[in-house]
């Protein structure tokens, strides 16, 4: 890391990212809904992952898996999901979860 200034930099703005993320997501339990936190958290999930050419997140997750995620019940995350299932904006089948609508996803947030 004293050799390389370029190294130390690019580690240091990693680790405040991850900070400020951290932060983030502590802040939003208390302060969103369910679905928002699942959406954020999803957002997250896709920008580091990333989905493959069929838009299906590169990671299988079941619900109790996102329900434990973002800190809510199996129950309340089955009818998130079954929501955003009935407004054409995400497909799950199994532990796979398809982006239906990237974009009407990202405007359910904001």
């Amino acid at each position: 890391m004293k050799t390389n200034n370029t190294f130390a930099y690019e580690l240091m703005m990693f680790y405040a990212e991850e900070l400020h993320w951290s932060e983030q997501k502590m802040g939003s339990l208390f302060q969103l809904s369910v679905k928002e936190r699942f959406i954020v958290n999803l957002l997250y999930l896709i920008d580091h992952l990333g989905l493959d050419k069929e838009n299906v997140l590169k990671a299988e997750l079941t619900k109790t898996d996102l329900a434990a995620y973002i800190g809510t019940t199996y129950e309340t995350m089955h009818r998130v999901i079954s929501d955003m299932e009935n407004e054409n904006i995400l497909i799950f089948s199994g532990k796979r979860i398809k982006i239906a609508d990237l974009e009407k996803l990202k405007l359910d947030f904001v």
